[in-house]
C-alpha cells in the first residue's frame, strides 16, 4: 500500500544536508564513545536516510517520466 502523502522533490532535497549534518554527528560521537545503544540508533537512522534518499529517487523519476498528452 502506497502512502496517501507524499513529499515533493524540493522538500526532500532541501532536507538532505540536514540529514547528513546529524548522521557525521552520530559517527563521530559513536567513535568518540563506542556504545552499542548508540550503534543500534545509528543503524536505525541509517535506514531512515536510505528510505529518504530512496522517496527523493523516486521522485525525481517521477518528475521525468513524459506526461500522457492526448494527441489531436
Amino acid at each position: 500500500m502506497k502512502p496517501t502523502f507524499q513529499p515533493s522533490s524540493e522538500s526532500l532535497r532541501l532536507t538532505l544536508p540536514e540529514i547528513g549534518d546529524r548522521l557525521a554527528a552520530q559517527l563521530v560521537e559513536l567513535h568518540k564513545r563506542p556504545d552499542a545503544s548508540k550503534a543500534e540508533m545509528l543503524a536505525i537512522a541509517l535506514d531512515g536516510a536510505r528510505r529518504h534518499v530512496l522517496a527523493y529517487r523516486e521522485s525525481l523519476v517521477t518528475a521525468a517520466e513524459p506526461v500522457d498528452r492526448p494527441t489531436v
